[in-house]
């Protein structure tokens, strides 16, 4: 990677959790990777930990939509991400702050006073507790516009992804599938790009 001229920018993701050992030194590890890299010759990005759920958003959706709930309410409080990832978050900021490096925060994106799952004209966000789904992935395809990084929804795969989830949440119970339908139905995708600061 470091010898490929081809190879100017590389993004380096780590699904960190908790203050634990593993964490600190995956942390470490992802430093050190990110100085050799620079070293290079490379643009290097830090991609700081999503927002993750203790239980699974899709069925969580699937049942608030069968209450009557609005699915933009459903989420875990902004605090929750802060106490268990925003101590990654921040040292990455440091990190990349102090060696001329780029750190995406995909909290600007899925956080306001809560954590989403859902964000209308958007969709489902997590394909289950720990990972994006496509669209939720899709918010953070960036570019760079001056100091700015500018992240835009894709909606490729959209319709397929709500086919998948529609059939795996609601297999065995055809009112939380019709409800679902419904409400889909009535709330379409469109694309809304967000801004944020580098």
């Amino acid at each position: 990677m470091k010898a490929d001229p081809n190879m100017q920018v590389v993004i380096l993701v780590g699904n960190l959790h908790d203050d634990d050992a593993f964490s600190r030194d995956a942390i470490k590890g992802m430093e050190h990777t990110a100085l050799e890299l620079k070293k290079a010759g490379k643009q290097v990005i830090i991609v700081s930990p999503i927002p993750t759920f203790d239980y699974d958003p899709p069925s969580k959706l699937a049942l608030a939509s069968r209450a009557g709930h609005a699915p933009e309410t459903i989420g875990t409080p902004r605090a929750v991400y802060e106490q268990r990832r925003g101590h990654i978050r921040d040292e990455f900021i440091r990190f990349t702050a102090a060696n001329d490096m780029t750190t995406i925060r995909p909290d600007t994106l899925f956080c306001d006073t809560i954590c989403h799952v859902y964000r209308s004209g958007e969709g489902v966000l997590y394909f289950n507790a720990g990972h994006l789904s496509l669209t939720g992935a899709g918010l953070l395809t960036a570019y760079r516009d001056g100091r700015s990084i500018i992240y835009r929804a894709n909606f490729t795969h959209y319709a397929e992804l709500m086919g998948f989830l529609l059939d795996e949440v609601t297999e065995n119970n055809a009112e939380a599938a019709t409800a679902l339908q419904a409400f889909f139905k009535d709330h379409p995708a469109g694309e809304t790009p967000a801004r944020a600061k580098a």
